[in-house]
């Protein structure tokens, strides 16, 4: 059986969460976006110079064709285009796109930024991050960007619409 004096104890408990923090750090990786496709889907480049493909985890953006569809586009484009951020990769959707958080260098979430300035739905159907979801429930009450629509029109239900109506 091992036994720590009280100062070695102490010490242990004191750099405790810097390991921990370290260990959070390492599952963010560097990388440089090189185009936006759409306000949920971006290009980028990592530090190995291998090209990404990242849908952004648990939003949704409108088309390109919808309302705020363009705007979204624009805001990501001005967050992140030719920038040096990171991203947390979450897995893979059925493209396989790689799923990911993306951060800001001051540490904000770019997916939960698209949410709250109302260009970008919390997409709850694969998502229960409490955070998008009330960042989702802020745009709407302060009527922001596609909340400010009469009857915006969720992407999911835009995209049924398309291919039931070649749109």
């Amino acid at each position: 059986m091992i036994y720590y004096t009280k100062h070695a104890r102490n010490l242990l408990l004191l750099l405790f969460p810097v390991f921990f923090s370290f260990s959070l750090e390492t599952d963010r990786f560097p990388i440089k976006i090189t185009r936006v496709k759409d306000g949920d889907t971006v290009v980028g480049i990592r530090q190995d110079n291998t090209q990404i493909t990242i849908r952004l985890e648990g939003i949704d953006a409108p088309e390109i064709k919808q309302a705020y569809g363009f705007q979204s586009k624009q805001f990501l484009d001005s967050l992140i285009l030719s920038k040096d951020i990171t991203y947390k990769q979450t897995g893979f959707d059925r493209y396989n796109r790689t799923l990911a958080i993306l951060y800001l260098p001051n540490g904000k979430s770019v997916n939960q930024l698209m949410v709250e300035n109302g260009l970008a739905w919390h997409f709850k159907k694969y998502s229960a991050d409490t955070l998008l979801s009330n960042a989702e429930i802020d745009a709407r009450s302060k009527h922001i960007n596609i909340w400010s629509e009469l009857n915006p029109i969720a992407p999911w239900d835009y995209r049924k619409l398309k291919k039931v109506h070649k749109i």
